[in-house]
């Protein structure tokens, strides 16, 4: 049987087979090699050293190769992902793009976002909705 880590980056790896996770959710450069947990959303290398240096950071930034990620974690970024996030914003008719990344995760409307993103993660936990193996990662994305 194979380990937790090797599972990790099985599920990462089918993650990323959604395009918008492919790319920077912050900036649209590839690779996206990051994740923003509290946003579920990935990001590149030099904005998620920006995030680290946003004036009220909050959040955990890990990386998809490096770091390790805990069940909870996973459920995060299976519930959430780039598109989730986009999706939010142009229902909510916002413009990532116009607006500077610091202001945006501090928006009402992205706080709102990440308390529903919350909920769906620790509701995913409650239904077992826990990744094992490769295959059971194509029942959630």
């Amino acid at each position: 049987m194979e380990n937790k880590f090797v599972y990790t980056h099985r599920i990462f790896d089918a993650l990323k087979m959604v395009h918008e996770n492919e790319t920077c959710f912050d900036c649209g450069k590839s690779p996206a090699n990051w994740v923003s947990m509290e946003n579920g959303v990935f990001i590149c290398a030099k904005c998620a050293g920006k995030q680290r240096n946003f004036p009220d950071n909050k959040f955990t930034l890990l990386s998809i190769i490096l770091d390790k990620f805990s069940n909870e974690e996973i459920n995060y970024m299976i519930s959430g992902g780039n598109k989730n996030l986009n999706e939010y914003l142009e229902m909510n008719s916002i413009d990532k793009r116009d607006i500077d990344k610091n202001a945006l995760y501090n928006m009402s409307t992205v706080k709102a976002y990440r308390q529903d993103l919350s909920i769906k993660a620790h509701k995913a936990k409650n239904k077992n909705i826990i990744v094992n193996t490769e295959n059971d990662i194509n029942d959630y994305i």
